[in-house]
C-alpha cells in the first residue's frame, strides 16, 4: 500500500493509519533478525498503530498475526489487557515446518476475511477508475440466488457437489492426512487444523443451507455429508490418527445445525445428521451417531484441550502444554464442544450478531443432537433382532457447564422439553422431520437424555 497507493503531497503517516484502522481485515506483522536489529525503522510506527487498533477490537477475535522469517525475537509490544505481541500465536516461515505453518497462516487469515466485511468502502487512493464490470458473486450470494430459483434443486446440486468433492479429495490426501506417524499432540492438532482449511468453503455452503434451504434441496445436503463420510473411512493406521480423521464430520453437522436451529429450519439438519449415513464394516449408521465432539479425541484428550485453547485465542506454548499434561493447569470440561463453538463463530457473525444468542443457539443444537442419538439408541435397543453398527449413548456438550447454576426447570434441555409440550406436533424440529414427526418418540428421547445431561452437569463443579 505505501508504494502503490501513496502519491506526492499526501500525508503518508495519515494514510498508513487510515489503512490500518479503517481498511485492514488482518494485520500481518513480519519480523527478521535484520529488521529487529535496527535502531530506527519505519515498521515501528506501524506496529504501534496496530497495537492501538488491537486494543479497540473485541477481545478474543484474531486480527494481528506475527510472522517470523528466521529465528529472531518478536518484540514484546503491549497490546493491552495484559497481552503482548509475544503472547499471540506466531507463524514461523522458515525451517522444516515452513509449508505447514504457511498453510495455517493462510487458514487463519482466510477465516478473518470470510467473517468480516467493511462497513463502508475503504478510501479510494488509487487514481485508476474503478472497473465497470460486475464483481464475481460470492459462493454465498450464488447459493442464496439459486435456492430461490425455479428448479433450484438441480442448480444447487451442481453448485455444491464440486465443493464437497474438492473437500473430500483434500481430506483423503495421504500427505496431508496420514494414518501413520508419531501421533504427537501437536501433529494431531495440525491434522485437525488442516481439516478446517479443507472444509472451509463447504462450511460456508452449509451455513446457507441451514438458513435458507427448503425440502427440495435436502437430498443434496445428504449427499454432501455422505461424501465427507467417505473421506473418514480408513481401517488401518495409528488409532489416534484414525480417530482424528473422524473430526471432519463435526464441522459439517454443526455448521448446518447452528444455522438450522437459529432459523427454525430443521430439514437441512435432518438431511445431514439423520438421513446421511456413514458406511462401516458392519453396516451403515446415521451421521449423528458418529458426531460426538468427544470421539475424535478419546485416545488423546490433550489434543482437544490444545485446540480449544488455540480457538479461544490463547498461545499454547510447550510450557502450557506440559502444564496441561501434568494437570498443573485445569482442563476444560468440554474442549471438543468449545472448539467447535469458537471456530464456527466467525461464520455466523453476519447472521447471529449477539454472542449470547449464538451460544444459546449452539446449546440448543447440542441438546437436539443428543436427543437424536437417544432416539436411535432407544430404537436400537428395542430391536431384538438388532444387527449392524453400535449406537452409543448420547454425549453432552458445553451447555452442561454454561447453565450449571440454573434451576432444573431452566436448563436448556428442560426449556426445550417445555416447548415440545406446548407445541405438540407443531414443534419445529418435528415439522422438520426429526423423530419422523412423532411426538411420542421426541418425548421418549427427552426421557432418555435428560438424566444423562443432569449427570454430566453434576461433574461441572
Amino acid at each position: 500500500r505505501d508504494t502503490e497507493s501513496l502519491w506526492p503531497g499526501q500525508n503518508w503517516k495519515h494514510k498508513i493509519r487510515e489503512a490500518i484502522t479503517e481498511g485492514a481485515f488482518a494485520f500481518i506483522a513480519c519480523f527478521s533478525a535484520a529488521g529487529v536489529a535496527r535502531e530506527v525503522s519505519g515498521q515501528y510506527p506501524e506496529l504501534y498503530m496496530a497495537a492501538e487498533e488491537h486494543r479497540r477490537r473485541r477481545p478474543g477475535v484474531p486480527w494481528i498475526f506475527p510472522v517470523r522469517f528466521d529465528d529472531c525475537t518478536v518484540p514484546d509490544l503491549d497490546l493491552g489487557g495484559g497481552v503482548t505481541l509475544g503472547d499471540i500465536q506466531r507463524a514461523d516461515l522458515f525451517g522444516p515446518d515452513r509449508e505447514r505453518n504457511l498453510q495455517r497462516l493462510i487458514g487463519g487469515v482466510t477465516m478473518i476475511l470470510q467473517s468480516q466485511a467493511p462497513q463502508t468502502p475503504p478510501p479510494q487512493t488509487d487514481p485508476t477508475p474503478p472497473s465497470t464490470a460486475a464483481a464475481e458473486p460470492t459462493l454465498t450470494q450464488q447459493l442464496k440466488t439459486a435456492l430461490r430459483t425455479e428448479r433450484s434443486d438441480i442448480i444447487v446440486h451442481d453448485l455444491v457437489m464440486p465443493i464437497a468433492d474438492r473437500a473430500r479429495f483434500a481430506l483423503t490426501d495421504p500427505a496431508e492426512f496420514p494414518t501413520q506417524g508419531t501421533g504427537h499432540v501437536r501433529d494431531v492438532a495440525d491434522l485437525i487444523d488442516r481439516q478446517w482449511i479443507a472444509l472451509d468453503e463447504l462450511i460456508d455452503a452449509l451455513v446457507v443451507a441451514g438458513l435458507w434451504g427448503t425440502a427440495e434441496h435436502d437430498r443434496t445436503w445428504t449427499e454432501v455429508a455422505q461424501r465427507i463420510g467417505l473421506a473418514i473411512v480408513e481401517h488401518a493406521g495409528l488409532i489416534v490418527l484414525l480417530q482424528a480423521r473422524r473430526f471432519a464430520l463435526l464441522p459439517v453437522v454443526y455448521a448446518t445445525g447452528i444455522a438450522s436451529v437459529y432459523r427454525n429450519n430443521y430439514g437441512p439438519l435432518r438431511a445431514v445428521a439423520v438421513d446421511a449415513t456413514v458406511k462401516e464394516l458392519d453396516g451403515r449408521v446415521p451421521v449423528v451417531a458418529r458426531s460426538s465432539p468427544w470421539s475424535p479425541f478419546s485416545e488423546m484428550p490433550l489434543t482437544a484441550q490444545v485446540l480449544a485453547l488455540e480457538a479461544s485465542g490463547e498461545v499454547v506454548s510447550d510450557e502450557v502444554l506440559e502444564a496441561l499434561r501434568t494437570k498443573r493447569r485445569g482442563n476444560r470440561y468440554t474442549p471438543g464442544s468449545d472448539l467447535l463453538h469458537d471456530r464456527l463463530r466467525p461464520k455466523f457473525l453476519d447472521t447471529i450478531v449477539d454472542d449470547d444468542e449464538y451460544s444459546e443457539t449452539f446449546d440448543k443444537l447440542e441438546v437436539l443432537l443428543g436427543l437424536l442419538v437417544a432416539d436411535l439408541r432407544i430404537r436400537d435397543r428395542s430391536d431384538d433382532a438388532r444387527s449392524g453398527p453400535w449406537i452409543p449413548n448420547p454425549t453432552t456438550g458445553r451447555f452442561t457447564w454454561r447453565d450449571r447454576y440454573a434451576n432444573n426447570e431452566h436448563t436448556v434441555e428442560r426449556r426445550m422439553l417445555a416447548s415440545l409440550v406446548e407445541a405438540g406436533e407443531a414443534w419445529p424440529p418435528l415439522r422438520g422431520g426429526m423423530f419422523d414427526g412423532f411426538v411420542a418418540r421426541a418425548n421418549a428421547a427427552f426421557d432418555y437424555f435428560i438424566p444423562i445431561a443432569e449427570e454430566g452437569r453434576k461433574s461441572r463443579w
